[in-house]
């Protein structure tokens, strides 16, 4: 007998392989590797599935590194990064404080703030200070930006083309002592970003179909991020290939339809793609499952000095399009009594689905310990989580399929 594809021995083995696949950045080979894996798995499961392509100015760092004096600080590039040529720089790093006097010929160290709703538009006034700090001759800068674990944070850009005027490593929280130490002594450091632009970079989503168009249930999800996605994208997609099983088993009087994008980490520009070019019309659609970041994922005790895993579902975010999906939404997680669903504008991609007219509703997991970190692997997430997310989010896909 199969195993059951809901269940959470099952999705959690598919957490594990797309975070042992690599780093997700859209269009890098471990982005072709993920979406090839995605697309084998439909077609084994029976589903129609293809590609669908796009194009994209794509960055592609060669050196990154950043050390005081002996020690190799965690850094990576904000985005858009402006490369600082083929060769390290090395130069002494002063604190944002600096006089103007003081920037000609050095490296700025920055900060960003560390309360959420204080980082509203901290990318345009980062620009701004950027180009400050060019005009005034500084060379590069660092950010030291915030995250529970204290590792490197990077945050989704937009694909506007439009690079940083200063090339511009960021670092964790952990690294604040070391690197403020070394500003106000002057110290010089080594920076290194070399970076190379692919103005004809590619990607693809993956497209999985099951039966009849003009009637359908679409579930989408994001595949692609900054790092490994272990807790950010690995349980989206390890759900989203569970209901591909669970529908194709089952075999539904409805047609359902599967998009995997990727882009997610560049302002969603394989999601905008898919919307553009192969979504159905609203009114075909019965409902849109949009599987979003962190789902499934632990939460974590705020107050211990060590990382301590915790479920809390009350963390988990159940946003949907209108009040008539609220009674089938609310019976599906039941057996979550802390999992709410509730009408708004949505989050993420899910914004989009509801602007344009679906009828869509999305599960996300609120942030977790490794979000956007190198370090966010498999252990963000369980079976046990899992499950009974999967069990949820089926029973609601069946709601709506019985409606007439």
């Amino acid at each position: 007998m199969q195993d059951d594809p809901l269940s959470g021995k099952s999705l959690y083995h598919d957490v594990v392989n797309y975070a042992r696949l690599g780093e997700h950045r859209t269009g890098t080979p471990c982005d072709a590797s993920t979406t090839q894996w995605i697309l084998d798995q439909m077609k084994d499961t029976g589903l129609q599935a293809a590609f669908q392509s796009f194009s994209f100015r794509q960055i592609l760092p060669e050196h990154i590194s950043l050390t005081v004096r002996d020690t190799s600080v965690q850094a990576f590039p904000e985005w858009t990064p402006m490369s600082a040529g083929t060769n390290p720089v090395r130069a002494a790093l002063v604190p944002a404080e600096a006089s103007v006097a003081d920037l000609p010929g050095k490296i700025v160290l920055l900060r960003l703030p560390g309360g959420r709703s204080e980082m509203t538009g901290f990318r345009a006034d980062l620009r701004v200070n950027l180009k400050r700090l060019r005009a005034a001759g500084a060379v590069a800068a660092v950010i030291i930006t915030p995250s529970p674990s204290g590792q490197v944070f990077i945050f989704g850009d937009e694909e506007r083309g439009e690079a940083f005027a200063l090339p511009l490593l960021a670092a964790g929280s952990r690294d604040d002592e070391l690197l403020s130490r070394a500003a106000e002594n002057r110290e010089e450091v080594t920076f290194w970003l070399d970076c190379r632009e692919n103005a004809a970079g590619s990607s693809r989503n993956v497209i999985a179909r099951y039966g009849r168009s003009g009637d359908v249930v679409v579930v989408s999800t994001p595949t692609s991020g900054w790092f490994t996605c272990g807790g950010e994208r690995g349980p989206g997609i390890a759900v989203a290939l569970g209901l591909a099983k669970w529908v194709a088993r089952r075999k539904p009087h409805v047609g359902y339809l599967f998009d995997f994008n990727s882009g997610h980490e560049l302002m969603g520009i394989g999601v905008r793609r898919f919307l553009a070019e192969l979504a159905p019309k609203p009114a075909e659609v019965r409902c849109w499952l949009h599987l979003g970041a962190n789902i499934a994922t632990y939460d974590f005790e705020r107050n211990s000095p060590v990382y301590r895993p915790v479920a809390n579902n009350s963390k988990y975010r159940l946003p949907c399009s209108n009040e008539a999906m609220l009674p089938a939404l609310s019976t599906a997680f039941a057996d979550m009594p802390q999992v709410k669903p509730t009408v708004g504008p949505g989050i993420g991609e899910l914004i989009a689905f509801i602007q344009q007219g679906y009828r869509a509703f999305g599960m996300f997991g609120g942030r977790h310990y490794y979000f956007h970190n190198p370090g966010d692997g498999p252990q963000t997430t369980a079976p046990e989580l899992l499950q009974p997310v999967a069990a949820c989010l089926a029973e609601a896909l069946e709601a709506f399929e019985k409606e007439t």
